[in-house]
């Protein structure tokens, strides 16, 4: 059962599922649902799968497909009097923390991106032809520039930190909902965490962007990988301009209706065009296309490459 507060406490993001809320929930998880064998066949293709698409694809299907949706379409036929403030917390969780497995895709899929604008050409065996050799020679070769890879590499771990923190801050905002309505401090803080969190994801959204459109310039060989991550990434920073938008508003009720309570029909809306449809999309867009042939890499992306490096 759901308390009310003698204070204003941040609305939940997407509002109280309510009944207005079961048709949309059941046809985005009937569309999830259809994007599994998709998704499982690139995971498990040899020619596709690739362990940089992991985070987006347990993302996909394990948290929306199967229980994040279907969860918030169940609750949208449950009397308000009966509903769990457990299953609030837990989708709140999840819509911190979800459409940055996608943006953590995008970095490793920038990573290699940004390691192959620093390799030179391919050590000359006995198996190149003259043909081959000239076109290797051509206007996009590039000499090797092994202290620029180690730096980009080095970069992009420190992202992968502050992505971990952005997820870990943006659960940690979740979690504490399950008393939120007990302190002002605990509302307060959730207030906080929240925008530290998708402030910071926000952040890391526009650095990924400027450095795909670095390498858009420089590199003219890499223009379909670069273009690739720049439009997944205009479509993730969707949901983390959205959240800053609406976390502004407080509600004394989860089942309030007044103006910024998130549960009125435009606010619901709002929600799934903003926030679910864009992570739809650009799940379908990661999976629709065979990452490792787009972007020259291997089932382990940029690890695989410094493992057989260090071994020659």
């Amino acid at each position: 059962m759901l308390s009310s507060a003698g204070f204003y406490f941040p609305s939940p993001v997407g509002g109280l599922p309510l009944s207005n809320d079961l048709a949309p929930s059941g046809v985005f998880a009937a569309l999830y649902g259809c994007l599994a064998p998709l998704i499982l066949y690139r995971m498990i293709s040899p020619r596709s799968r690739c362990i940089m698409l992991f985070p987006t694809a347990t993302f996909a299907i394990m948290r929306y497909a199967l229980p994040d949706l279907s969860l918030r379409a169940s609750q949208a036929t449950t009397p308000v009097d009966q509903k769990s403030i457990h299953i609030i917390v837990f989708l709140q969780c999840n819509y911190a923390a979800g459409y940055m497995s996608i943006d953590q895709t995008l970095l490793a899929l920038l990573q290699c991106l940004l390691v192959s604008t620093t390799r030179g050409p391919s050590p000359i065996d006995g198996n190149q032809t003259a043909s081959s050799l000239q076109i290797v020679s051509g206007p996009d070769q590039y000499e090797d520039a092994p202290q620029r890879r180690k730096l980009y590499r080095r970069l992009c771990v420190i992202v992968t930190i502050m992505y971990y923190t952005a997820i870990g801050l943006g659960s940690a905002a979740g979690g504490l909902y399950l008393n939120i309505v007990s302190k002002y401090s605990i509302a307060n803080a959730v207030q906080i965490l929240r925008y530290i969190s998708t402030g910071l994801s926000l952040g890391l959204l526009v650095t990924t962007f400027a450095a795909a459109t670095h390498v858009l310039i420089i590199s003219p060989r890499h223009k379909n990988a670069a273009l690739f991550i720049l439009a997944i990434t205009c479509l993730t920073t969707i949901p983390a301009i959205y959240r800053l938008v609406v976390m502004q508003f407080k509600t004394t009720e989860f089942q309030s209706t007044a103006p910024g309570s998130l549960n009125s029909g435009g606010s619901k809306a709002t929600f799934y065009i903003f926030h679910i449809l864009p992570e739809l999309v650009g799940t379908m867009c990661l999976f629709s296309l065979n990452v490792r042939t787009l972007f020259e890499t291997g089932a382990m992306g940029d690890f695989r490459r410094q493992k057989a490096r260090s071994q020659t």
